[in-house]
């Protein structure tokens, strides 16, 4: 009987300290999460909600200055002295991932920073879609790109698309389509396309470059 009970108190110890090992530093919290869910409720509303999937495995917890962590990191119970610095081991603030799914192959990705008050850190990178169109995609990645092309877009040496952004100044998601004119270095032309109404947005051609690291 002694030893059946010795088992079940170090079972109990050891659920106790995985469980605070986990609630402190290798997960979000629920109340972070909840907070940060419902901010994004209040800018896509309850249906388009339904489309974002939640990346936890790359999201962070931020302990300090100079330490993250991995909110699906798995920590292991480990017996040691208490540090007399306790502070460096308090989260100040989550950074949780997310996915929206658009139109088609239309994936829009970002992120919610809450801090340890349950305040929102930064502004979400994400439009009014409940009192305006803007999350009404009706061009997709590969009609941005035709659409690149039909405006001007020379094809030169390939053309491709680096993904759906959101432009805070017009509130609303853009296409960024470039092509490679020539190699090193690697140099060409970038166009914006709107993806609720497919019109390229001259005022932002561009040329890009990427440096070459010595």
């Amino acid at each position: 009987m002694r030893i059946i009970t010795a088992i079940l108190t170090t079972l109990a110890f050891t659920v106790v300290i995985n469980a605070r090992a986990q609630s402190s530093l290798g997960q979000i919290p629920s109340q972070v999460k909840h907070t940060a869910d419902s901010l994004i409720k209040l800018l896509l509303g309850q249906d388009l909600f339904a489309n974002t999937i939640f990346d936890c495995e790359n999201s962070l917890i931020h302990i300090g200055d100079h330490l993250s962590l991995s909110a699906c990191q798995q920590l292991k119970p480990t017996r040691r002295k208490k540090s007399k610095n306790t502070s460096e081991f308090k989260p100040e603030f989550y950074v949780l991932k997310y996915k929206l799914l658009l139109k088609g192959s239309s994936n829009y990705l970002f992120e919610v920073r809450i801090d340890k008050n349950l305040e929102l850190k930064e502004k979400i990178k994400l439009p009014d879609c409940v009192h305006t169109s803007a999350c009404k995609i009706t061009v997709d990645s590969l009609s941005a790109i035709d659409l690149a092309i039909k405006s001007g877009l020379a094809k030169a040496l390939g053309v491709y698309n680096t993904g759906l952004k959101f432009d805070s100044e017009s509130n609303s998601f853009q296409w960024e389509v470039r092509n490679h004119i020539q190699t090193k270095p690697d140099r060409g032309e970038s166009i914006i396309i709107d993806a609720v109404t497919g019109e390229r947005i001259r005022d932002k051609d561009a040329t890009w470059v990427r440096s070459i690291m010595h």
